[in-house]
């Protein structure tokens, strides 16, 4: 897991080419981007615009990807995303590749908790079991975010 302000994004890829579109798609992101999946260099980098409103913990669930990462950042919002290791999770429902997700029981261990906000973003890996959507202070609020999957052998 990263987490970091996206000033510095470019310091963590290797794939240019990825770092530049990535970057091109948020120098562009506003509230009024549309809400659709978008494909950057086609299935291997693709971005997720969506907007929601934030749950408590007890409404969130632990997940996981094999396939792609997930570089997460909110375009306007707050919300909490709780990480732990998934060899300390139990699971809830095996890996499924087509919606490349593991689920985990959300009695599992939560190492770090962040606070998403405009201005940093969240770099998970296979190994990263992540919570998000989360409320922070126990308020639910609507958010507006952008993911970025990108393939995992080509970051």
């Amino acid at each position: 897991m990263i987490f970091d302000s996206l000033a510095n994004l470019g310091f963590y890829f290797r794939n240019k080419a990825f770092q530049e579109k990535i970057t091109e798609f948020i120098s562009q992101l506003n509230a009024d981007t549309e809400e659709q999946k978008y494909e950057l260099i086609g299935k291997d980098l693709m971005a997720i615009v969506s907007h929601y409103d934030t749950r408590q913990i007890s409404d969130g669930v632990f997940e996981s990807h094999r396939e792609y990462i997930d570089l997460q950042m909110l375009v306007n919002g707050t919300e909490n995303i709780l990480i732990g290791q998934t060899d300390n999770q139990k699971v809830k429902e095996i890996y499924n590749p087509d919606r490349d997700a593991e689920f985990y029981d959300i009695e599992g261990k939560t190492e770090v908790t962040i606070g998403l906000e405009p201005g940093v973003f969240a770099l998970f890996f296979p190994q990263d079991a992540h919570m998000p959507c989360i409320c922070r202070n126990g308020i639910p609020a609507p958010v507006k975010k952008c993911v970025f999957k990108i393939k995992t052998e080509l970051f």
